[in-house]
């Protein structure tokens, strides 16, 4: 029994069912049935009755409930009063959010803290980043993030740009205007998630004839098979470029951008709050 099965036994419990879960975590419903099948076999319980409408708890269940909740506040509780000692910065890396910004300025910042060291995690799952990740970057949204106890400094803006797809009559063209987006569909990201996505959808239906807009929730390798599976425009930011064939990425004439930086807890270490003053002296946007 670990914590990572415990959080995803209390979402399960939460969400009534596996794929609900899945969704919410970003991974498969088989890996999410598996970690409650080790957990219960670990426990020798059922925690869990399946139906073909979801799950629900047994008795044995409802008493992990408890007894989760109160071990996870109680990690917290240790975790949170050491945490302001440590040396190290555990810097979150995934899918999403390479640490390039992090890997790049550390060496600098490291010249005046000697004893000061930097260390990954990587981030498998955005719902429930690990409690031990002091920060990571990447660009700004609405959610997950904050409500996992994370504030946001902004260190850049990125511009959004398109993806196209392989045999795509746009292949040729190395800088799109809006009128060559005209006919077609057009993917952008979540607006309820990141809210500069409002804009972007009122400026294509102002200005693009005629095309079809729809949302993705997260980027990931099946948004973007899809997208060329079915000719579909894919907008991105500039920052997540290196998920596609360089060639098939077309900067778009106009000036939306994303803001892009770094989330940090706010209770983060001493060490960690030295890193982000020295980040926000050199960030390009003041």
């Amino acid at each position: 029994m670990n914590h990572t099965e415990l959080n995803t036994f209390l979402l399960v419990a939460n969400c009534g069912s596996f794929s609900k879960a899945a969704k919410k975590l970003y991974i498969s419903k088989n890996a999410v049935m598996q970690q409650i099948n080790t957990l219960e076999d670990s426990l020798d319980l059922t925690l869990f009755i399946r139906t073909t409408h979801g799950v629900k708890l047994t008795n044995a269940g409802r008493a992990l409930i408890n007894k989760a909740t109160q071990l996870n506040n109680l990690t917290k509780e240790i975790y949170l009063s050491l945490t302001k000692y440590k040396n190290t910065i555990f810097a979150g890396s995934g899918f999403l959010n390479l640490p390039t910004v992090i890997k790049r300025k550390w060496s600098e910042f490291a010249i005046n803290h000697e004893q000061s060291k930097l260390s990954f995690i990587e981030i498998k799952n955005y719902e429930n980043i690990p409690q031990e990740i002091d920060l990571f970057e990447g660009i700004y949204s609405e959610r997950p993030f904050s409500r996992q106890g994370f504030d946001f400094i902004q260190y850049q803006s990125v511009p959004l740009v398109a993806a196209i797809y392989p045999n795509s009559s746009l292949k040729a063209l190395t800088r799109l205007k809006l009128n060559d987006l005209a006919n077609k569909t057009i993917s952008i990201p979540n607006s309820t998630i990141f809210k500069s996505m409002k804009s972007t959808r009122q400026i294509l239906n102002k200005n693009v004839t005629n095309c079809r807009i729809k949302e993705y929730t997260a980027l990931n390798t099946a948004v973007i098979n899809n997208a060329q599976i079915m000719h579909e425009i894919l907008i991105i930011p500039q920052s997540l470029c290196y998920l596609l064939d360089n060639n098939l990425i077309k900067p778009v004439q106009w000036n939306l951008t994303l803001n892009y930086g770094f989330y940090y807890r706010r209770d983060a270490s001493n060490l960690s709050k030295e890193f982000l003053k020295y980040m926000k002296r050199e960030r390009i946007v003041k």
